[in-house]
C-alpha cells in the first residue's frame, strides 16, 4: 500500500458523505470540517439578517419631531371649540418609528401644566384632538410640547379673548324723565382677526350709577342668559335706573368674562358714560281763548297764562311766546326771565334795577298781556317755549329748551 492509499485510508474514517468522482477520478467528500465552516457562515448570516430585522422593527433612533396646528379637523371637518394638532416623528430606520410621544400642555405665562398625556405614534405621526373643556383655564397663550427619543417640539397657541372693548351711554328716557337709560354694547377684540373664541360661557357685570361723584344706583351680579360666542357680537345691555335729580351722571361699568383667568387684561374690562341727565321743562299754554271785539274796533287785548308750565327737576328761566300774528309794527314775541339781583341792570324795564325775577306784569310766572290789531275776524296760532338753563358735565352753562306747548286765540268782530 503507497503513502497516498493511507492518507485515502485515513479520510475515509471522516467521510460523512461521498459524492461521485470528479473528472480526475478522485471522489469528493464532506467532512466534519465542512460542516463546521458552513455552520459558522450560516451562524454569521442569521445574526446579520436578525440585527437587520431589529433596526427596522424599531424605526432607528429618533432624528426629530415636530407639531403642526390644523386650520381644520380630521376629514377637513370643522373645528368647534377644539384644537387639533398633528405630531410628526422623523427617525434615522428603515422601517417608520413606533412608540409612543408625550405630550403636555402649559399656560404659556405661569407654566401651570393642564394637560399630560401620552399618544401612540403609527407611521411616525401622532395626532391630538382635544376640546377647550379638557385643558383650557381661560383666555390666554398656552404652549404644547412633544417629546420622545430625546427629542423636544413646542408651538404656542392662543385660545383668544372675544371681547376686547365695550362702549358705554346713558340718556334719559324719552317717555319718563325720572327714568336714565345705559346701553352697553360688547365689542369684539379686533373685528374679523380673532384667532379663536373662548370658551361659550356666561359673563357678568356691575354698573355703578353716581351724581355729581356721588354714589345713587348700584346695578350688581347681572348674569346674560346668552352665552358669549363671536356670532353674537356686537351685543347690545340694556339697563335702567331711576333718576333722582338733574345733574352730571356717571355710569361705571365693571365687565367680566367668566373664561379668561384672573390677572389678563381681557378678563375684566372697565368703561364709563358721563352724561348731563336733564328734564327738559314743560310748557302750559292754557286752553285755548275766544275775544269778541265791537265792529269798529281795532284792537284785542288777549290775556295769557303759562302758570301750568313746570320743570320736573328745575326751575323754568325763561318763557317765550309767540303770538302769532308776525307783523312788523307789533312785535310777535315775548319774554320773561329770572334775572340777577345784582347785575346793576334794569332787566324788566320797570325803572328799578333791584327786582329780582320780575317781569313786566310784576312777576316770573310766563303771565302777559297782548295787544292784536285785527282789521277783521281772524285767528292767530300762538305758541309757548319754555326753558331752563343747566351745567353740563363741561362746566357750561346750557340752556335748554322743554316741550312746546300751543293754542288758538280767535277775534271775533262785530259783537
Amino acid at each position: 500500500m503507497s503513502r497516498d492509499d493511507d492518507y485515502d485510508d485515513e479520510d475515509d474514517a471522516e467521510v460523512i458523505e461521498e459524492f461521485e468522482p470528479e473528472p480526475d477520478g478522485k471522489k469528493f467528500k464532506v467532512t466534519r470540517k465542512h460542516v463546521i465552516v458552513v455552520t459558522v457562515i450560516a451562524v454569521v448570516v442569521l445574526i446579520i439578517l436578525a440585527s437587520g430585522w431589529l433596526i427596522m422593527s424599531l424605526g432607528g433612533d429618533v432624528q426629530d419631531v415636530n407639531v403642526i396646528e390644523q386650520t381644520t379637523g380630521p376629514n377637513g371637518r370643522e373645528l368647534s371649540n377644539e384644537i387639533y394638532y398633528l405630531i410628526f416623528v422623523g427617525s434615522s430606520g428603515i422601517r417608520d418609528y413606533e412608540g409612543s410621544v408625550d405630550v403636555k400642555i402649559t399656560q404659556t405665562d405661569t407654566g401651570s401644566l393642564v394637560y399630560d398625556t401620552a399618544l401612540d405614534i403609527k407611521d411616525r405621526e401622532a395626532e391630538l384632538l382635544l376640546s377647550y373643556d379638557q385643558f383650557c383655564a381661560g383666555n390666554g397663550e398656552y404652549t404644547i410640547r412633544a417629546e420622545v427619543g430625546g427629542k423636544t417640539a413646542t408651538d404656542p397657541f392662543n385660545i383668544d379673548s372675544i371681547v376686547g372693548n365695550i362702549n358705554v351711554t346713558t340718556y334719559l328716557s324719552n317717555s319718563d324723565h325720572n327714568q336714565g337709560n345705559i346701553t352697553i354694547v360688547l365689542e369684539d377684540k379686533v373685528p374679523g382677526t380673532y384667532i379663536k373664541n373662548a370658551l361659550p360661557s356666561p359673563f357678568s357685570y356691575a354698573i355703578d350709577v353716581k351724581l355729581e361723584g356721588v354714589s345713587v344706583h348700584t346695578i350688581t351680579g347681572q348674569e346674560t342668559a346668552t352665552d358669549l360666542k363671536k356670532d353674537n357680537l356686537p351685543m347690545q345691555i340694556n339697563e335702567t335706573f331711576p333718576k333722582t335729580d338733574r345733574g352730571n351722571y356717571t355710569v361705571d361699568v365693571t365687565f367680566t368674562n367668566d373664561m379668561v383667568k384672573d390677572g389678563l387684561a381681557a378678563r375684566t374690562i372697565l368703561a364709563a358714560a358721563t352724561a348731563f341727565l336733564n328734564a327738559p321743562p314743560r310748557a302750559n299754554a292754557g286752553s285755548d281763548i275766544t275775544e269778541n271785539i265791537g265792529i269798529l274796533d281795532t284792537t284785542a287785548v288777549v290775556e295769557f297764562d303759562a302758570t301750568g308750565s313746570y320743570d320736573p327737576d328745575g326751575i323754568i328761566t325763561t318763557y317765550v311766546w309767540d303770538f302769532g300774528d308776525g307783523t312788523s309794527t307789533n312785535p310777535s314775541t315775548y319774554g320773561e326771565s329770572i334775572f340777577d339781583a345784582s347785575d346793576g341792570i334794569d332787566n324788566d324795564n320797570d325803572g328799578t334795577i333791584d327786582e329780582p325775577g320780575e317781569a313786566e306784569d310784576g312777576a316770573f310766572d310766563g303771565k302777559t298781556e297782548y295787544t292784536y290789531i285785527v282789521a277783521s275776524s281772524r285767528e292767530f296760532n300762538v305758541q309757548l317755549m319754555v326753558f331752563d338753563d343747566t351745567i353740563n358735565q363741561n362746566g357750561e352753562t346750557v340752556i335748554g329748551q322743554g316741550k312746546i306747548d300751543g293754542l288758538v286765540v280767535t277775534v271775533n268782530k262785530g259783537f
